[in-house]
């Protein structure tokens, strides 16, 4: 073998290494997505089992519109002034018009709801001097609105969009 082809040689054989540690490393086969929306362009982040894939799904603040639901199921309340946020430290904060409900830590937990599916809810306690605790279901995304229900019977789910 010529000098030139050895030292040739040498220099792939060291570059290997270097190239199975860092190159191979930066294929990006681990970034999580959601699921594909449905026909109706609802994606259920209740099927989501990742909780980082979630925490990064629900991050920012969302406006509230609306909160449907209740004892019959079709009762509506427009909402002003509200808003929910949630930070990339697990806090979160709750708005109904105008009036601070929740500013808080926030724990997650995946369990059966009180609708009978699985999903990951935010647990985390109301501003009340009893130390109360409420439940919001990550329930879906139905194209650009977050959806939140009370994981109670009788509940409303609170309809958000982002804010930019």
């Amino acid at each position: 073998m010529k000098s030139k082809e050895l030292k040739l040689l040498t220099f792939f054989l060291l570059l290997l290494p270097l190239y199975i540690v860092f190159g191979t490393g930066c294929e990006k086969e681990d970034i999580e997505h959601l699921p594909p929306p449905d026909e109706n362009g609802i994606i259920l982040l209740r099927d989501v089992k990742s909780l980082s894939l979630i925490k990064n799904t629900i991050q920012g603040k969302w406006k509230m519109h609306y909160a449907y639901g209740g004892f019959t199921g079709h009762g509506r309340i427009d909402l002003t002034d509200s808003w929910f946020q949630f930070l990339p430290n697990d806090s979160m904060y709750v708005v109904f018009e105008g009036d601070t409900y929740a500013a808080t830590q926030t724990e997650f937990v995946r369990k059966q709801t009180e609708f009978g599916f699985d999903a990951w809810i935010l647990d985390f306690e109301f501003i009340n001097d009893l130390g109360l605790k409420d439940e919001f279901v990550i329930d879906m995304l139905k194209e650009d609105t977050l959806v939140l229900p009370r994981n109670s019977v009788d509940s409303y789910a609170y309809l958000m969009t982002k804010e930019l």
